[in-house]
C-alpha cells in the first residue's frame, strides 16, 4: 500500500474556544527552545 498524501486531520478545534476553556498554547520558539535545553540536558545531544 502506497500513501502518496501525508496525513490530514478530519477535524480541527476553534483557537478562540479552547483559550475560553482555559487552554495555553506554548509558542513553537519556545517549546523548541524547551526541548533541545531537555535533550542536551540527558546527553541525547550535544552542540
Amino acid at each position: 500500500m502506497r500513501i502518496d498524501k501525508p496525513y490530514a486531520p478530519s477535524s480541527r478545534a476553534s483557537q478562540e474556544k479552547a483559550k475560553s476553556l482555559g487552554i495555553h498554547f506554548t509558542p513553537l520558539e519556545v517549546s523548541l527552545k524547551d526541548t533541545v535545553e531537555s535533550l542536551k540536558e540527558k546527553n541525547f545531544v550535544s552542540f
